[in-house]
C-alpha cells in the first residue's frame, strides 16, 4: 500500500513538473517585448495566486515596504512644495523689509528737509538774511518735501501690495501644509 501512494506521488509530482514546464514554454519560446513583459506578469500573477499561503509572508512584507515607500515618496514630494512656497513667501518678505528700511530712510529725509526749511522760514520771520534768498530756499525745501512725500507714497503702496502678496502665501503654505499632514 505505501508502494502505491509512492508511485502515486511520484506521478502526481511528474504531472505537474510537465504541466509546469509546457506552460511556461510558449514564454521562453516567444521574442522578448514590451507586450511579452505585460503577459509575463499577468503570468507570474496567476502562478503566484497558486502559492500557498504560508509562503506568502515575503511577498506581503515586500508589497508593504513598497505602500510605505510610495507613502514616504508623496510625502517628500508635498514638503518639496511646501519649502518651494516658503521660499517664495521668504523673497516677498526680503522685498517687504527692503521697502520698509527705504520707507525709513526717505522720512529722515524728509523730516531733515522739513528741519533745513523751518530755519529757513524762523530766519526769514526774524527778517534775517536777503528776503529773495529766504523766499527762493523755502520753496526749494518745499518741492524737496513734496518729492519725498510722493515717494513715500508709492514705497506705501508697494508695501500694501507686498502685504496681500505674503497673505496670499501664506494662505497657500497652510493649504501645503496640510497636504503634507494628510499624506503621512
Amino acid at each position: 500500500m505505501t508502494r502505491r501512494y509512492f508511485l502515486l506521488t511520484i506521478s502526481l509530482i511528474l504531472a505537474l513538473t510537465w504541466t509546469v514546464g509546457c506552460s511556461s514554454l510558449p514564454n521562453f519560446m516567444k521574442p522578448s517585448s514590451s507586450s511579452s513583459t505585460s503577459k509575463s506578469k499577468t503570468t507570474s500573477e496567476g502562478l503566484y495566486a497558486s502559492v500557498p499561503t504560508s509562503m506568502r509572508a515575503p511577498v506581503k512584507e515586500a508589497s508593504f515596504k513598497l505602500t510605505q515607500s510610495e507613502s514616504n515618496l508623496k510625502v517628500a514630494q508635498e514638503k518639496v512644495k511646501l519649502a518651494e512656497v516658503k521660499k517664495e513667501r521668504a523673497i516677498v518678505e526680503k522685498k517687504h523689509a527692503d521697502l520698509n528700511e527705504k520707507l525709513a530712510e526717505t522720512m529722515v529725509k524728509k523730516a531733515q528737509v522739513s528741519v533745513e526749511r523751518k530755519k529757513v522760514e524762523a530766519i526769514d520771520n526774524a527778517n534775517l538774511g536777503d528776503k529773495a534768498t529766504n523766499i527762493k530756499k523755502i520753496a526749494s525745501y518745499k518741492t524737496k518735501e513734496l518729492n519725498i512725500e510722493s515717494n513715500l507714497v508709492e514705497t506705501k503702496a508697494d508695501i500694501a501690495t507686498l502685504d496681500l502678496e505674503i497673505k496670499r502665501l501664506n494662505k497657500r503654505i497652510n493649504l501645503q501644509a496640510r497636504k503634507v499632514e494628510s499624506s503621512r
